[in-house]
């Protein structure tokens, strides 16, 4: 009898986690940020569009200093927003252009805005918005009398630590939140949108061939419950993610039941066990979850010779899944 097959074939269908957390530390991954090019106002006739790559590189240097996302590189972004759009790069206004610029980039949050200046006076407001959810975060605008050089040079870092909630910039260390007021834009809640649901499938493979199996997940917060099955068994179970959106480390307590053949003998097994994995965001809404473990069997034939067996055998996922 080859019990390797017996939870083989059902490795994929795991979709199944109590996910034990790990220490923050461990396998974190900053959210992802882009500078959209920053635009003059319409009464600003005299900014010329290289002044707007200087100011939007400015902003990208200084935003990478904080920390706190993983910076999209401004030549990289362009490069993305060219194939997607064709070569038409409009600099965004309203949030849905950011919003929708922010998807074809497949990141987390932008940062997009306007500029302008009377005389010596400066100003620009900004706007950090999350793809995802489409809400704007935070709104900033910060003026500065001078000339064109210093607003360039001294706005870009006053105008982010506003934007961001910060105190300071941040020496070797990551930035200290600031304890001032909230602004009057309401802030998107942690990890968006709490409840999702969706389809998961799997592909699982053996010496005997290949299974194939899909289900459902439903989660809340950091929480999930999947059950995903064929027609040779079913699994279920909870899970809880590290991070409730994006990529995110995972453990997981996955139950199985199968009533199948296996070298032509009728058998029912039951198998339990734990899983350590990793989920990786394929694009809006689809993620990937890979996982390794070990897990207890328990199985029966149900004909001559009637032979019965537990032992301890390895246990995986790889499944996708469509988040609602």
């Amino acid at each position: 009898m080859n019990r390797k097959k017996l939870f083989i074939n059902f490795f994929l269908f795991l979709c199944c986690f109590l996910l034990i957390p790990a220490a923050s530390g461990i396998c974190q991954e900053k959210p992802t940020c882009a500078v959209l090019m920053l635009h003059a106002d319409e009464a600003s006739t005299d900014i010329y569009e290289f002044e707007s790559k200087t100011l939007t590189t400015r902003f990208t240097t200084e935003l990478a200093k904080f920390g706190i996302y993983n910076v999209m590189d401004n030549d990289e972004m362009m490069k993305k927003l060219s194939e997607s759009e064709k070569g038409e790069i409009k600099t965004c206004k309203l949030k849905g252009c950011a919003v929708r610029y922010g998807a074809a980039l497949n990141i987390d949050y932008v940062i997009y805005g306007v500029f302008g200046h009377v005389g010596s006076m400066y100003s620009i407001e900004t706007n950090l918005v999350e793809v995802k959810t489409g809400k704007l975060v935070q709104q900033v605008t910060t003026d500065f009398e001078g000339d064109r050089r210093g607003f360039a040079e001294k706005v870009p870092p006053e105008n982010l630590k506003s934007l961001l909630g910060v105190s300071q910039l941040p020496e070797g260390a990551a930035p200290t939140a600031a304890k001032t007021e909230p602004s009057a834009v309401e802030q998107a809640p942690a990890g968006g949108k709490k409840f999702h649901f969706g389809p998961r499938i799997g592909i699982g493979a053996s010496d005997d061939g290949v299974e194939f199996g899909g289900g459902l997940e439903l989660r809340y917060t950091n929480f999930s419950i999947s059950f995903i099955g064929n027609d040779a068994g079913f699994g279920g179970g909870l899970a809880y993610y590290l991070h409730p959106e994006g990529n995110s480390p995972y453990l997981s307590l996955i139950g199985i039941y199968y009533d199948t053949s296996n070298h032509g003998v009728d058998e029912i097994g039951r198998i339990w066990g734990g899983i350590a994995g990793y989920r990786i965001m394929l694009g809006h809404g689809l993620d990937l979850n890979l996982g390794i473990g070990a897990g207890y069997v328990n199985w029966d034939q149900t004909e001559y010779p009637h032979d019965n067996d537990e032992e301890i055998i390895p246990v995986g996922e790889c499944t996708i899944g469509y988040m609602f």
